[in-house]
This record gives C-alpha cells, structure tokens and sequence, in this order.
C-alpha cells in the first residue's frame, strides 16, 4: 500500500496527482493520497481516516504512516524561491528513520536554505541550495523551460552502473540546478547515504559531480514528476501528459517495491515509409533520394535483427496507403511503382538503385509484419471526417468494390420487428440493436463514390485500404495483426460509425484524435468506454522537424539555421531556452551540438516513456523527420559531434531514431521487472484496468 501527500494550493489548481496514482494503481499497487492543507497557523495532513498534525512532530502521524509500504511526497509546484509553502511540512520525515517507517520519496521537494519551517538533520548530506548564491551551494545548468528534455543529461545510475540520457529537472531555479554533494555528511553516513544518479557533465565543466538522486537513510529524494497534478483522463492541456515518469518507476525500484501487473510497452511510427520531397539535396554531397531509403532500410533491418531480439520491444507502424489511388506520398506510390513525391506536386521514377532499395524496403515490411512489426493502413488520400468524391477499388473477391452496386449513405432507419422488412431495405447492426435501413442512396457501378463519415461509405473505403495492404503482400489486410490496431491520418476520428466499420474488420485499438480536431466528430469520441467495440488512444507527436511547418522537406539535423522547421531544435523553441543552443552554433559548435545531442536524446526516449506510462496516450514519430539526416557512407553511425563540416552543412549527421531507441532501451532495461513488450491484448487489458479504478 502506498500513500501519495500533494499539496493542496487553490492558488494554482487542485493537486490530485492523478498520473502517479494512475501509473501506481495500473501496477497493482493500493494506493491512497493525502493533501497537506494550512489551517490558519496550524498545517494537517488530511488521511483517508483522519486529520493529524504535521506542524509539530506528531507521534500519532508517524504511527499511522507505518501502516504503509511507502510514501510518496509530489508537490503541485516547488520552485526554489517558495520558502514555508505547504510542502515544506514534509521535509519532517527525512527525521523519522527507525526500521519500522517506511522509505519515503521526495520527487522534487526543494530544501533550499529559505525554507525554514522544519530544520533538517544535521547529518544531512546535500547541501541546501541559496538561490542567492545558486553557483556556490548547487551546480548550475541552463535557463529553465516547460519541456523537460532540455534539463536531459548523461546520467550514471550507480546501482546499475549504466550511463543514459534522463531528463533531470529537481526545482525550478534560474538558472536551473543540480544538487552539490556534502562529501563530509555523505562519506561519514557510511551505507545510509548512497548516491543514485550524478550527473557528467558535457557541455557543462563542473567543478565536482552532480548528484539528481540521493537515498538518506530510507528517504529517496529524486527529481521532480512533472505536470502530474492532475486527473490523468484530463484533458488540461500538457497536464494529462507527465514528465519524467522514468524517476517515479526507479524509485519504486530502489525502494524495493515489485508490482503486480506490468506496464505495456511499444514504440510507434507514421508514415513509415515516407522520404520527403525536396528538389535538390542541402548542399553538394548532402543526403538525398538513395540515402534517405538507405537509410529507412538500415535503421529499420537493426530495429529488425538487434533491437528486436534485445528487448522483444514490437513497433507499432503505419503504411500510408491512398498511392495506389493518387496519392503521391503513398507507400504504394514508393515500394510498388518506385516514384517518389515531388515538393510541390507530382512524382518522379527512382532510378535502378532507389528501385532496388525500395523493393528491399517492402520486403521487410512483409517478413517483419507480426515479428518485430505490427504494419496497419494510414488513408492520407481521404481523411476519415472528410466528405468528398472518392475513388472505388476493382479488387476481385471484395463484395464492396466497383462495379458492385452497393449502399453508400442511409435511408430511413427503423428498428428490426417493428415492421415487415420492405424489399429495399439493409439490415444493419450498431451496439448490438439490428436496424433496417430502408432504401439508402447506392453506388451504382461507378468508380467513385461520395465519402462521408457513414458506416456504409466507411466500410467501403476501409475495404479499399485492405484490398491496397494485402495487394502489397499484407494478408491480414493492415490491422496490426494480433495487435488489431489502427492510426488514423491527420488524427481524424470521423465518428463512431466509422469505428464500428474498423471494428466490423477486427480492430480494436485506434489512436486519433481525443478530444477530435473537429466539432463535427465530437459524437461518440470519448476516452472512457470503447466507441463501437474499439479502444480510442490520443497520439503525441515526438518529432525531429516540424512535419506540418516543413511541409514535404525532410529532417536536416539538429539545427538548421536556414532552414529551422526542418531541424530539431528549430523546431522545439523550448529546447533552446535564452538561444543557448542557437546563439553558440557558429561560435562554439562541438559544445552546442552536443547541447542539442543530449536535449534530442532525452526528449524523445522520454516522451516515449513518460506515454508508457499512460493508458491512454502513444507517443509516435515520422520517418521523413528524423530519419534524413544520417551518414550517407554508414546510416548507422553514432553521433560524433564536429567543428570541422562540409561546406553548406547545418550539423553533424544523426540518425535520430537510432540514438533515441538505444537510450530508450536502457530505460527499458534498468526498469524491466515494472514494463513489458506490448500486445494488443495486453494494451487493452492495461486500459481496461485504467477504467476499473476511475
């Protein structure tokens, strides 16, 4: 059983720390919260049972907190310059110590030298940061921001004795800080005081290590959860999407806590296929058409043959389908006709080695499908919610293709048994109610037909992507197979009917839009029951360019200053707080790459994270923006920071993906016995547990 203490502030907004006990709740674990409330002078804890002192050392509290396996302490905002906020009251229990109380964890309550409510032990071993004197009494990093990948840094948990990149964002300070190690405090604690995490320094020169986890005694002080404040199910804006999940898991873990159930966990792709469709490489000698598919099929066979077998990790991918009817940016139009996209318009044929690497390409796909991928249609030619004419399939053997005369709108709807069937009705099934559906609009033998999101127009152009899929060696038709998963384009909903036609060809998972991007699908679009049979998952997007604002441009790196919306950091503001990235790259490019390498690395396996740990929420990312900027001698090259490049050049080659998923995996790896390789049938059975205990 764990106890979660917030702090309650009406000032800022109600603490329900609805992620931690989403998270904690989804492993099995009991959980109970408690807010710190001020009573005039006097400041209580509020238990499930009773109110009891926390102003003064209570004996009764400290009996009652024994009851528990442990106690987690997230504040709703501490930055170093709140002194005797509410929060400070629980900087008592880093005095209570005997065997019988249990481990507590601090994520991210500051114990700066201006909170003076309770004193610390004198033994106590990091010194209290003065945010008069910040450079002093901590270490010192950058400007803060709101997105915490770019408070990343090389980590070495010390337990584990493995370097990763982790966001490591303790208190907000400006600048922000690390925590400095007392060495005097620390060596004499002896086995009760242990380092977790320090911090290397790259890009920074510190004077002494860093330290961003600390256990004293059986307390845990770790960085802070971010935006984990509120109802996990909310939809506040970034609220309902936490960061720096990683810390919450690792505590547990270095508390000794085993869970009952395990977390899924899958990593994601749109648009898998896609290259980009710019004219001309960046500059002479830069990656262009054969190194973009070169690169696709390198980073792709390694997820294929190590990645896989490492961590059984599956990845959950979208085909763009709509090329065999149009669409120049179509899989179809790439791996069976060999064109690519043109900016601008139109399609150009690759030439025979481009032709050969895209065949390779395709060939993949269809031998990983069901191994280390699970492969599903993504129609960028007619988005779910948009009505338009749309082309028909031919396909042989499909009862919904040209030229059979088929129902493509509704008629007048009555209930089956409440009159005789007339000879022009179709029967019709919706949550389990058989309606007829009484001389609806057809489609004659024409090629095209009018889209709208109906159930009869959904069913047909849901068959045409089957029939494109398995025309492309996809013999389950593109749902994922055992995931029976869908993504749709754009993140269009389209409406419930549409679900019931995705579920009517075994879908049962699909990522769009929660809450939908139009007023027009807001009908039956809800996270807390399936719509028509099928689980709906909100997507974030974790790219390395601005898919929308680059248009049909590729990724070109970390920073591009001609071209920023093509670039990581050009894309991502946050992530180049006061310009510190930006303002060097000229100047000082081996310290600023390697600024933009860490803050890239950390934000996306984060974010990936930090949607593992929500039932509801698939972190996903592009090809064509993250995959464009590799070595074209050795796509799968590490990242080597340079102040010696080709003329022209924005930065140093990265294979974005590459990086992000061997920092993921040692995630993955430090915290294996809390996460498990995704199914569809256990991703369901995680959200289903979520809606038990809402």
């Amino acid at each position: 059983m764990i106890l979660i203490i917030g702090d309650w502030r009406p000032e800022l907004f109600p603490h329900y720390a609805g992620a931690l006990i989403t998270t904690l709740r989804l492993l099995g674990y009991t959980v109970h919260r408690a807010w710190i409330v001020q009573r005039g002078s006097e400041f209580v804890l509020t238990l499930p049972d009773a109110e009891y002192p926390l102003h003064t050392d209570s004996p009764a509290l400290r009996t009652r907190l024994r009851d528990y396996n442990a106690v987690i302490i997230l504040p709703t905002y501490d930055p170093l310059w709140d002194a005797n906020t509410p929060i400070a009251y629980a900087l008592r229990f880093l005095s209570w110590n005997d065997p019988h109380d249990p481990p507590f964890v601090y994520l991210g309550v500051h114990f700066g030298t201006n909170r003076t409510a309770i004193a610390l032990p004198s033994d106590f071993p990091l010194v209290r940061p003065d945010r008069n004197n910040l450079a002093s009494t901590a270490h010192t990093t950058e400007p803060p921001s709101f997105l915490f990948g770019t408070h990343a840094h090389r980590v070495r948990l010390t337990r584990e004795q493995t370097e990763l990149y982790l966001a490591c964002y303790i208190n907000e300070s400006n600048p922000m800080h690390l925590w400095r190690l007392n060495t005097a405090n620390h060596n004499a604690l002896g086995s009760d005081g242990e380092v977790l995490a320090e911090v290397i320094g790259e890009d920074y020169a510190f004077d002494a290590t860093p330290v961003c986890a600390y256990r004293y005694k059986n307390c845990y002080l770790m960085p802070i959860v971010g935006f984990g404040s509120a109802p996990s199910g909310a939809y506040r804006h970034s609220q309902s999407r936490p960061q720096q999940m990683f810390w919450l898991l690792y505590a547990l873990k270095c508390v000794g806590l085993s869970p009952r159930y395990r977390l899924p966990v899958l990593l994601q792709m749109d648009d898998f296929q896609e290259i980009g469709g710019p004219l001309t490489p960046r500059f002479p000698g830069a990656p262009f058409v054969n190194d973009w598919l070169r690169a696709l099929l390198a980073t792709y066979e390694w997820y294929a043959n190590e990645f896989f077998p490492r961590t059984e990790i599956p990845l959950w991918a979208a085909l763009t389908t709509g090329g065999r009817h149009g669409l120049r940016s179509g899989a179809w139009t790439l791996l069976v006709d060999k064109r690519r996209m043109l900016q601008g318009g139109g399609t150009e044929p690759l030439d025979s080695t481009g032709a050969a690497l895209a065949e390779q390409l395709l060939r993949l796909f269809q031998r990983e499908q069901n191994r280390s991928m699970r492969l599903c249609f993504h129609d960028h030619d007619r988005l779910l919610s948009q009505s338009a004419s749309t082309n028909r399939h031919s396909d042989a053997g499909y009862p919904l293709a040209a030229p059979n005369d088929v129902p493509v709108a509704h008629g007048r709807i009555v209930r089956k048994g409440h009159s005789a069937p007339p000879a022009n009705a179709v029967e019709i099934e919706v949550d389990g109610e058989v309606y007829y559906d009484i001389n609806p609009p057809r489609t004659g033998s024409a090629n095209t037909f009018w889209y709208a999101p109906n159930l009869h127009a959904a069913r047909i152009l849901i068959e045409r992507n089957v029939a494109e899929m398995r025309a492309m060696g996809f013999a389950d038709g593109g749902i994922g197979g055992e995931a029976r998963f869908h993504i749709t384009a754009g993140e269009h909903f389209g409406s419930a009917a549409v679900m019931q036609a995705l579920y009517e060809i075994g879908v049962r998972i699909c990522r769009c839009g929660v809450p939908p991007l139009f007023a027009s699908e807001r009908s039956g679009n809800t996270l807390y029951r399936p719509v028509r049979g099928v689980w709906l998952f909100r997507g974030a997007t974790v790219d390395a360019a601005d898919a929308v604002g680059a248009g049909e441009l590729n990724n070109t790196g970390l920073y591009d200053a001609d071209q920023p919306l093509r670039s990581f950091i050009g894309t991502y503001p946050a992530l180049n707080p006061a310009n510190d990235i930006s303002g060097i790259w000229a100047t000082d490019p081996v310290r600023a790459q390697r600024r933009a390498y860490r803050r890239c690395v950390g934000h996306f396996s984060g974010a990936y994270f930090d949607t593992v740990a929500l039932p509801h929420t698939m972190a996903f990312s592009h090809a064509a923006m993250c995959l464009c900027w590799c070595d074209p001698a050795d796509p799968l090259r590490r990242f080597t920071p340079s102040d010696s490049l080709p003329s022209g050049s924005p930065g140093p080659y990265i294979n974005v993906l590459l990086e992000a998923w061997l920092n993921f995996e040692l995630m993955y790896r430090v915290l294996r016995d809390y996460l498990t390789p995704a199914t569809g049938e256990n991703v369901v059975a995680t959200r289903e547990r979520w809606m038990e205990s809402v």
